[in-house]
């Protein structure tokens, strides 16, 4: 298939190692390196698409632009089994026997995770004022204890998330309906994670996602050290 791909085709001799198969460690020294503003500019010119994907696979995707340098891209929907599957897997991890719904509180959709089975998806708008999106959060959160017996599990940021535990510490929610939360985006440190299993006795679980991918690693609460477990 990489063949079918302009950028490929045009920049690499097709009967390079590159076309042939990697037969030695060595020979990997002949590809050329791929940068970041090589898949940006060649991106935008359709030029490094495989046209092995059909267009009605392709789902267009933007990372958050954590280094400095966002990339769009494109997604394959055939991915989709495999990320609702790892995070199926983590949700079980943490909630044991239980099914809650899981309130994915994030200022992007995922592919793959917007509002699948036990799966909600809340949109935090970070443009204006976050404090704004977590009270719209909050209210929701109210609205399902109220209105229904589905325990919840709660997947944000940990600045997101210890702003939240303040607001549902104060109030007159019933937290003994939230099983527990999810954490990735950034580092999840030990005195958030402290102050947020305090507030509400339940278990906080880090994960490391990437748009690309979905969840890569997780934990499964065994550990002493919080280690992941990677979804090879």
């Amino acid at each position: 298939s990489t063949s079918r791909i302009p950028y490929w085709r045009n920049r690499v001799d097709p009967q390079s190692s590159f076309f042939r198969g990697i037969k030695t460690i060595k020979e990997i020294q002949t590809l050329p390196i791929l940068t970041r503003e090589d898949i940006q500019r060649h991106f935008r010119e359709k030029a490094i698409i495989n046209q092995c994907i059909p267009q009605k696979r392709r789902v267009s995707v933007r990372t958050s632009g954590s280094t400095g340098q966002p990339l769009s891209f494109f997604s394959d929907t055939i991915e989709v089994g495999g990320r609702r599957a790892r995070f199926r897997r983590m949700t079980r991890w943490l909630a044991k026997e239980a099914k809650p719904l899981v309130i994915r509180a994030k200022s992007t959709p995922q592919l793959g995770l917007v509002n699948f089975k036990g799966v909600f998806s809340f949109l935090l708008n970070h443009q204006r004022n976050i404090d704004i999106a977590l009270s719209n959060l909050y209210l929701y959160l109210d609205h399902i204890v109220k209105t229904s017996r589905a325990y919840v599990v709660v997947d944000t940021s940990p600045s997101c998330l210890v702003r939240l535990a303040e607001m549902l510490g104060t109030s007159k929610l019933d937290i003994s309906r939230v099983l527990g939360f999810f954490c990735s985006g950034e580092p999840l440190l030990p005195g958030e994670r402290e102050y947020v299993e305090k507030t509400f006795s339940c278990k906080t679980f880090s994960h490391y996602t990437a748009t690309e991918f979905g969840t890569i690693a997780q934990e499964c609460g065994q550990s002493p050290q919080h280690a992941l477990h990677v979804n090879a």
